[in-house]
């Protein structure tokens, strides 16, 4: 989620960070207040930073092993949930949290604010990664009393995130053990994986590879080759045969680059998982379906897209232009009469692979495809997997994007 704020009234504050432990640099800190109410708040944030900013990073980057990717960050402070944002975007800050909170506020958005590239897994997702650390920063910062106390907190903080279930993960472990897990992700993390041409690592790729790692985990191949050329018309393309993926010259590097790489790449690690049944042409629209999902989840709009694809999806369905005989014939169901992707075929590829994830679950989607790499044959994975036939499944995808149809013309 994306903080869209305008017409703050700023209240200008910084304060320049010594160095972290081992020579890592502390980051340049400016804080403001969304408005006038938040000026006192916005002080008290700035007077823990002033005096304790520099033990703080230095106690972050030693007990996680981790550095800052940003020089400078923005502190915001209003009354909301407290957010780290994205790379080179502000941290967020609530406003009423009590002088001791914030504290804990400020340093769990910091650790976030360090684990940009640290690889995910389907077990260990953002949270879970930071609280591989936060505990043992806050116990060496303040104390044990400190620390359960903010565990506390955090489990009681209810809503979109389990925060509960993260943090009983994370202490089920010791120290030393929560040490090792976190030292087995940072070795993952300097590993082979996006390489140029001539087999150099693309450090400003790492993000892209965090987010493949969240759905597809050990299935990722060591490494993936990067290379840009030009393209008559589309943006990107894959080789599985190769293990290479193709971005049209004429996009700059950035986000649009990085989130090409998450599309095809997701190609790619699916040749991985399903055997290369993925390219076969009628597995095509699940396997764009899906490389768009993640790209989207990259860009952090997965919620909207999500629901244009299912929108899509039932628009088609209600023209009659939706079956899985239909999608088997992906290069003419995908493409019009000039040869372009038409505007629909993801977003209908997206919502079987929604289908599955509301319907079983993520897991299973992936165990599914996991078994298509065995069997090659869809019809024995859906029966092995999901326990039901090709046309028992055609059937219920159908009926639950009629559902979502019926909603759009009340």
């Amino acid at each position: 989620m994306k903080f869209r704020l305008r017409n703050f009234f700023l209240i200008l504050v910084c304060f320049g960070g010594g160095s972290a432990h081992g020579g890592l640099p502390s980051p340049h800190l400016t804080f403001s207040a969304q408005a006038g109410e938040f000026s006192r708040a916005t002080e008290d944030y700035k007077d823990i930073w002033d005096k304790e900013g520099p033990r703080i990073t230095a106690t972050l980057a030693r007990v996680s092993g981790l550095s800052f990717a940003e020089n400078e960050i923005s502190v915001i402070v209003y009354e909301g949930a407290s957010y780290s944002g994205g790379l080179n975007e502000p941290i967020y800050l609530r406003a009423s949290h009590s002088h001791e909170v914030k504290k804990e506020a400020l340093i769990h958005e910091l650790g976030h604010k360090m684990q940009f590239d640290l690889p995910l897994t389907p077990e260990i997702d953002l949270h879970r990664a930071l609280f591989l650390f936060l505990y043992d920063v806050w116990t060496d910062l303040y104390g044990a009393e400190f620390a359960n106390q903010s565990v506390v907190i955090e489990k009681s903080r209810k809503g979109f995130y389990d925060y509960e279930a993260a943090w009983n993960w994370a202490l089920s472990f010791s120290r030393e053990q929560r040490a090792k897990i976190l030292s087995d992700l940072i070795q993952d993390k300097n590993k082979d994986h996006f390489v140029d041409s001539q087999g150099n690592r693309r450090e400003d790729l790492n993000l892209a590879w965090q987010n493949l790692g969240g759905f597809f985990a050990e299935d990722r191949p060591a490494r993936i080759g990067v290379k840009q050329k030009f393209f008559p018309f589309g943006n990107s393309r894959f080789n599985c045969e190769t293990g290479e993926i193709f971005i049209n010259a004429s996009v700059p590097p950035g986000n649009s680059f990085t989130e090409l790489v998450t599309h095809e790449g997701s190609h790619i690690c699916l040749c991985v998982l399903t055997n290369k049944f993925n390219l076969q042409e009628s597995s095509r629209f699940w396997d764009e379906g899906l490389a768009t999902l993640l790209q989207y989840r990259f860009k952090g709009q997965e919620a909207s897209y999500k629901k244009r694809a299912l929108a899509l999806a039932s628009e088609q369905l209600a023209h009659k232009n939706l079956s899985f005989d239909l999608l088997a014939h992906w290069s003419t169901y995908a493409k019009n009469s000039s040869g372009r992707i038409n505007d629909f075929a993801y977003g209908v590829g997206s919502s079987f692979d929604y289908f599955i994830i509301d319907t079983y679950g993520e897991q299973n989607l992936k165990n599914f495809l996991k078994d298509l790499g065995e069997t090659q044959n869809f019809a024995k994975s859906l029966q092995n997997i999901f326990h039901t036939s090709p046309e028992g499944l055609e059937k219920a995808w159908k009926d639950s994007l009629l559902q979502v149809h019926s909603k759009e013309n009340l």
